[in-house]
């Protein structure tokens, strides 16, 4: 079957509306230039997309990926795995999808038909730990509770290989926002009566909390420094009533927070990347060498020894 026909496919059984509506082969491509901005894919990546959803991204990436590396699938609702296997592993053979088990009060009505052989994402995290390259999660976090915002960023982290990236859109909020919301130019209006009662997390709908979830940034870079990640970059998406040509929502970029190894030489770092520009016989050209390797060469593989 043709990527225009599964397209259709998607749209006639309602699943496109179910994991957000929209044209699926826009929001697919979308995510997919999301994710060639911040990463380099290449015939080694294995790819790790936690809430695939019915298989937007899916279908650009692993055409993009002409059959090399490895991708993975993961979604809590079962039609949506079962669409994506019979329609999208039958195409590409490099490609797997997993259905995980776990509740969400948004999507309630549709986990259905539970099976025994269901995965959870702590299983799935030791049977498979720092096995990804590349891990996104478009339009997941956005239906958490603060609780396992913190667990499952915790569990992707330990999937994520040393020099791996994590991708996720969120909606984040700080001052600014704050300020776009009161002056009624966000899309979304964010109630700060529930910050009181939650503490940095806004829900945009009281009866459906799940729909809509905010997180402050503090909470963000609180979580990811507990889960061992540092966050890398970040994009402010349009909700916020402001033009982005990114995304809707906020993209977040993590990484492994870097550390120097033990056995770290900075002179021998000098000497191996010769397209840096300090001396290895200067104290200072040293010590941004360090500097460096935490900010640019731990990320970019960079060797050290």
């Amino acid at each position: 079957m043709s990527h225009e026909s599964i397209i259709q496919l998607m749209i006639d059984k309602g699943y496109s509306d179910l994991v957000g509506g929209g044209d699926p082969r826009d929001n697919g491509e979308l995510n997919l230039a999301i994710l060639n901005k911040y990463y380099s894919l290449n015939e080694n990546s294995s790819v790790l997309d936690y809430g695939c959803g019915c298989g937007r991204l899916a279908l650009p990436l692993l055409e993009q990926m002409q059959g090399a590396g490895k991708y993975v699938g993961i979604d809590i609702i079962p039609d949506l795995i079962d669409f994506c296997i019979s329609e999208i592993s039958t195409i590409y053979s490099n490609s797997q999808f997993i259905r995980v088990d776990a509740q969400n009060s948004h999507y309630s009505k549709w986990l259905n038909n539970i099976r025994s052989n269901d995965y959870n994402l702590a299983h799935l995290a030791e049977t498979e730990c720092q096995s990804y390259s590349l891990i996104t999660a478009f339009s997941v976090f956005t239906h958490m509770p603060k609780r396992e915002m913190a667990l499952n960023l915790n569990l992707l982290s330990n999937l994520l290989q040393p020099n791996g990236k994590i991708i996720l859109s969120m909606f984040l909020i700080n001052s600014f926002t704050h300020s776009c919301i009161e002056s009624g130019i966000s899309m979304i209006s964010f109630n700060r009566n529930s910050f009181k009662l939650n503490q940095h997390i806004f829900y945009a709908d009281q009866k459906d909390p799940m729909a809509a979830v905010g997180v402050t940034e503090d909470f963000l870079f609180d979580i990811a420094s507990e889960s061992g990640l540092t966050v890398t970059d970040i994009h402010y998406g349009r909700w916020r009533g402001r033009p982005s040509e990114l995304s809707f929502q906020d993209v977040v970029v993590l990484g492994k927070a870097a550390h120097l190894p033990d056995n770290f030489n900075a002179k021998r770092y000098l000497d191996m990347n010769s397209d840096l520009p300090w001396s290895p016989e200067s104290p200072s050209g040293l010590l941004d060498a360090k500097l460096h390797y935490l900010h640019h060469g731990y990320y970019e593989g960079r060797r050290s020894k």
